[in-house]
C-alpha cells in the first residue's frame, strides 16, 4: 500500500542520517530528519561495526511519512478479511469502502455480499419474508399480525385459549356469529343500540339500532322501512315486512295481500264478507255468533223465524224457544224481509207454481238472500234453487226457470218405503244434536228429491239416503241434506218432507236443529257463491 511505502522510504532515509551523525562522534543522542534531538534507544538495533540488526527497529508512538505527516501507526493495522476502516464502529463493518450493520442490512446480510432476494428483509443476520400491510410481523417465517392472530397474540409465540380471540393484541372471549367483543362482552352490533354497527357506537334515547344503523324509534307493532315507520300489518308496501309490496289491486291484511273487497265487504279468513250478516264475522273479522245465533246489523242474537208453506215444523220449533211466524205463499211477499225475520223455512210451493213462485217473489228471495239472510227448505223447496231440473222431475208442468243459485239439477220428487234411513256424513254438526243415526221417522221421510251434477264446492253433503234401485232413486248413496252458501247467509237444502211424527222422538229434536245449523258456519270446503 502506498502509505506503508512511504513509511518505509521514510525510516531507511533517517537511519541513513543518524548513523552518519554517530560517525561524527556524538554519544550524547542522536537527531531526527527534522533537526530535533531525540533520544533513542536500541536493543540489538546495531553491532559493533554500525549496521541494524536483521529483526530492524520496533516503532511506537508518533511516525513521520515521507511528507512529514505524523501518523499513528496502529490505524494502519489491517485484519483477515474486513477492514475495519474509518468511523465504522460495532457492530457495523465496512463493506465495499461503506460501514454497514450486517444484522440488517439486505446487502450485506450477516456479511459482505450477501444479498437477500426481492420481497425479503434482512433481520438479525439472516433473510426473511417482507412482511407490510395487513400482516406486517414476521413470526417463525410467516407474516401475520399480532393484533388480531390468535397464534400470536400481542407478540410471536403468545397464543390465546380455543375459546378466544384476538382483537388488538390482547386475548378475548370468541364472540358467536354475528357478535363482536365490546367493552367485555358479546354484542350483536347490527341492534345493539349502545354498540350499533361497532363498538362504542351509540344511538340516541329517541332511536333504535337496525341493521347495524341508527333509526328513529318506531311504536308497538310498526317497524323502521326505507326511513320510515310502518305497520307491517296493514301497509300494502311493507306487507308483513319491510319492502314486501303488494300488487295494484290488492290490499294488506293482518300482514299478507289480500283481494280488494268491494265496498261494504271485508277480507276475513281469507274471503270477503259482510260483517253486517256474517255469523262468523258479526261486526267484525272472527268475531262468531254463538250457535243458534244470527247476526243482524253487525249485531248476533236470537232470529227471527218465518215458516212459508211448510207444515209441522212450527210445534217443535216453539218447543225449542224460537220464536216462529208462520205464513200461506200467496200472504208471503211483505214478510221476506232480513230486518224483521233472519232465517225462513219455505217449501211445498209446486202445487200451485204460477200463484206460489211468482217474479215478485223471486226477486223478494234474491234480495234477501244478498242481504245475508239464512233460508232452509224441505221437500220440493229444493227445486227453484239450482241450476236447472232433471227429467226424472215429477212437476215439470208450469215450473218456473230455475234461480240457478247452485250448480246442479234437481229430479225424481217420488216416495220411498215408509221409515227410510237418512245417514249422517258430518255428525259433528249441529244439525245432528240429539239425533239417531241413522235417523227415520215414518210418513216422514217417503217423500225424497234427488240432485244430479252438484258442485261439491258450492253445496257441502251432510247427510244421504239409500235409493231403492228404481228409476227415480238409483241404488246408491243419494244426497239427503245439503248446505251452501250465499252473500254471507246460508241455504241448507233438506231433500225430504220433515213432517213430524210422534213414532220416532228424535226426528223431532231435527227439526230445531235446522236452526242451529243454518245459521252456524259451513266448513272450509265450500265456496260463498255470492254474485
Amino acid at each position: 500500500m502506498k502509505m506503508n511505502l512511504d513509511f518505509n522510504v521514510g525510516w531507511c532515509l533517517g537511519a541513513t542520517l543518524a548513523l552518519a551523525l554517530a560517525a561524527c562522534g556524538d554519544d550524547e543522542g542522536t537527531a531526527t530528519g527534522t533537526g530535533t534531538e531525540t533520544e533513542t534507544e536500541t536493543e540489538g538495533g546495531a553491532t559493533s561495526t554500525g549496521e541494524p540488526t536483521t529483526a530492524g527497529p520496533e516503532t511506537t508512538g508518533t511516525m513521520t511519512d515521507a511528507s512529514g505527516s505524523e501518523t499513528d501507526g496502529e490505524t494502519m493495522a489491517t485484519t483477515q478479511g474486513v477492514t475495519t476502516g474509518v468511523g465504522c464502529e460495532p457492530p457495523e463493518i465496512a463493506c465495499d469502502d461503506l460501514c454497514v450493520d450486517p444484522q440488517n442490512d439486505p446487502d450485506h446480510c450477516g456479511g459482505c455480499g450477501v444479498v437477500c432476494q426481492p420481497g425479503e428483509s434482512c433481520l438479525e443476520g439472516s433473510c426473511a419474508a417482507l412482511c407490510d400491510g395487513s400482516t406486517p410481523d414476521l413470526c417463525d417465517g410467516d407474516c401475520t399480525n399480532t393484533d388480531t392472530d390468535p397464534e400470536h397474540c400481542g407478540g410471536c409465540g403468545n397464543a390465546c385459549q380455543a375459546d378466544e380471540q384476538c382483537l388488538g393484541g390482547a386475548c378475548a372471549a370468541l364472540c358467536d356469529g354475528g357478535q363482536q367483543y365490546c367493552d367485555g362482552q358479546c354484542v350483536d352490533v347490527g341492534v345493539d343500540p349502545q354498540n350499533c354497527g361497532g363498538c362504542g357506537v351509540m344511538c340516541e334515547q329517541s332511536e333504535q339500532c337496525l341493521g347495524g344503523a341508527c333509526a328513529p324509534l318506531c311504536d308497538v307493532g310498526q317497524e323502521y322501512c326505507d326511513g320510515v315507520c310502518a305497520d307491517v300489518d296493514v301497509d300494502p308496501l311493507n306487507c308483513g315486512g319491510c319492502g314486501l309490496a303488494c300488487a295494484l289491486d290488492e290490499q294488506c291484511v293482518d300482514g299478507l295481500c289480500a283481494p280488494v273487497c268491494p265496498d261494504g265487504l271485508d277480507y276475513c279468513a281469507m274471503d270477503c264478507v259482510d260483517a253486517q250478516t256474517d255469523e262468523n264475522h258479526c261486526g267484525g273479522c272472527d268475531m262468531p255468533c254463538a250457535q243458534g245465533q244470527v247476526c243482524t246489523g253487525g249485531s248476533c242474537g236470537e232470529p227471527g223465524i218465518l215458516v212459508i208453506g211448510s207444515f209441522g215444523v212450527v210445534t217443535p220449533l216453539q218447543g225449542a224457544g224460537y220464536t216462529v211466524t208462520q205464513i200461506d205463499w200467496p200472504n208471503a211477499l211483505p214478510l221476506i224481509d232480513i230486518d224483521q225475520f233472519q232465517i225462513i223455512l219455505l217449501g211445498r210451493y209446486y202445487f200451485n207454481w204460477p200463484a206460489n213462485m211468482s217474479p215478485e217473489i223471486y226477486a223478494a228471495l234474491d234480495a234477501y238472500s244478498q242481504a245475508g239472510g239464512n233460508i232452509v227448505t224441505e221437500y220440493d223447496g229444493i227445486s227453484v234453487f239450482l241450476s236447472g231440473y232433471h227429467p226424472t222431475f215429477r212437476e215439470l208442468n208450469g215450473a218456473p226457470a230455475p234461480m240457478g243459485w247452485f250448480a246442479g239439477e234437481v229430479g225424481s220428487g217420488w216416495n220411498l218405503a215408509s221409515g227410510t234411513p237418512v245417514n249422517q256424513t258430518l255428525p259433528n254438526d249441529p244439525l245432528f244434536d240429539n239425533v239417531n243415526d241413522p235417523f227415520s221417522a215414518g210418513g216422514a221421510t217417503q217423500f225424497f228429491m234427488t240432485v244430479y251434477n252438484q258442485d261439491a264446492a258450492q253445496l257441502e253433503t251432510l247427510a244421504t239416503y239409500l235409493g231403492d234401485g228404481s228409476q227415480n232413486f238409483p241404488a246408491e248413496e243419494l244426497e239427503g241434506i245439503l248446505r251452501g252458501r250465499r252473500c254471507g247467509g246460508n241455504i241448507l237444502f233438506a231433500n225430504f218432507d220433515y213432517q213430524d211424527d210422534a213414532s220416532n222422538p228424535g226426528f223431532g229434536d231435527f227439526i230445531p236443529n235446522l236452526i242451529k245449523a243454518v245459521a252456524g258456519p259451513t266448513s272450509d270446503a265450500v265456496v260463498d257463491v255470492c254474485p
